[in-house]
């Protein structure tokens, strides 16, 4: 899974990968999470001093491009409903990334990642 998003170590000899007809494997690594993949790591990273909320409007605002970023209001909207969906406590959205979360909070977490960017591709490592 790895290899697909752009780890460097590993090297894809022959074929392609294509998602709406272009080889991602041509593409550099954030180019591909705004082709729309999206990589669920086994042991997600902890970001200290960025909250989850921060991180997910960031990565929202990437996707969407420059003059087209979603409100404040229509985020917060969106993000305490997917977040009451997922039974997940309101407090977790300014929590740091992943910082002191159990394993159980970190899968939580990137379900709420998944739903909240709408990647055309997910792949679970």
């Amino acid at each position: 899974a790895s290899s697909f998003m752009g780890q460097l170590k590993y090297e894809f000899t022959d074929g392609k990968v294509l998602v709406n007809d272009e080889d991602v494997l041509d593409m550099e690594v954030d180019e591909r999470a705004l082709a729309g993949l999206f990589l669920a790591m086994q042991y997600p990273s902890e970001i200290a001093g960025v909250t989850n909320s921060d991180f997910l409007r960031s990565s929202i605002n990437a996707r969407r491009g420059e003059g087209n970023e979603i409100s404040l209001i229509k985020f917060i909207r969106q993000m305490e409903g997917k977040m009451k969906e997922l039974e997940m406590n309101p407090e977790f959205a300014h929590r740091y990334l992943n910082e002191g979360s159990s394993g159980g909070e970190m899968k939580r977490n990137e379900i709420l990642q998944m739903i909240m960017l709408d990647p055309k591709s997910v792949l679970l490592d």
